[in-house]
């Protein structure tokens, strides 16, 4: 049940309070109204702020622990239940006389707070600067985006995506990402091979085998004899080089399967060497 309480005009001098957002000081208060006659109350976040905020979007927590870093209010835990202790409320309020007995036992250790920040701070109405040793700060490591999806967009076949990006994440590729890309969309544009969708190995095979570590055969070098390729060369066109393609074609996929690894992942195999 909430009661009246008095504010004071220093209240909003208080070089303390002024360092926190208006919203964690409208909040303490808030808390003053639903203290008992002692300045303790169930630390609750979520029936305080249904109290006090049922129409903000304010996270009480995070106000609780900016109230508390600053020693304005204690936070302690008995028999598994946790309460809020208003420093210096008896000295600041003037309950009525009616008001009941406080029903929430006294915290028993004041001086060792549950978790405080790192800082020198200041005690209300006092000018003494108390060092607190407190906690290790934190240190926030940032999230490292994978470059697996950039790879993959630009990547012609798509099959196996969460096989590849397994086969990614395996051989720590995001380093790599950006040769390797560049890599794909050469062969999109040079390599014989890739002009013909069903001859693009699956971007798993392509990850596994390191393809971007060879060279691409373009169809200049196939016309100046500098490569040796079987493959058909589907850039060329017309009656009488059909049969010599559908010929070229069945040769290179009785030279080369599809098969899966011990890990479940496809890698291409020459069944018939020549």
């Amino acid at each position: 049940m909430a009661r009246s309480r008095n504010i004071k005009p220093a209240f909003f001098l208080n070089e303390q309070l002024v360092e926190l957002p208006y919203s964690t000081r409208l909040l303490f208060i808030g808390l003053w109204c639903l203290a008992d006659r002692e300045g303790r109350l169930e630390n609750r976040p979520k029936k305080i702020k249904m109290q006090l905020f049922p129409a903000d979007d304010l996270d009480i927590t995070e106000a609780l622990l900016g109230l508390y870093s600053e020693r304005l209010i204690t936070l302690y835990t008995i028999d598994s239940i946790k309460y809020i202790q208003i420093n210096g409320f008896s000295k600041h309020q003037n309950p009525h006389h009616k008001e009941a007995e406080s029903v929430i036992p006294v915290c028993d250790l004041p001086d060792k707070p549950e978790a405080l920040p790192s800082k020198n701070v200041l005690i209300p109405d006092s000018l003494n600067l108390i060092p607190d040793p407190g906690l290790p700060e934190k240190t926030l490591v940032p999230s490292v985006k994978s470059r697996f999806l950039d790879f993959y967009s630009v990547y012609p076949k798509k099959k196996d995506k969460s096989k590849a990006e397994q086969a990614w994440k395996k051989n720590k590729l995001d380093e790599k990402a950006d040769l390797i890309i560049n890599d794909v969309i050469n062969r999109i544009e040079n390599e014989s091979s890739w002009q013909d969708k069903q001859f693009i190995p699956l971007p798993t095979t392509y990850i596994n085998g390191k393809r971007w570590e060879d060279d691409v055969l373009t169809i200049e070098d196939i016309n100046h004899g500098n490569k040796t390729d079987k493959r058909p060369n589907t850039k060329l066109t017309g009656c009488e080089q059909l049969a010599e393609n559908e010929r070229a074609a069945k040769e290179w996929l009785d030279m080369v399967s599809d098969t899966q690894d011990e890990d479940g992942q496809t890698v291409e195999r020459v069944i018939n060497p020549i």
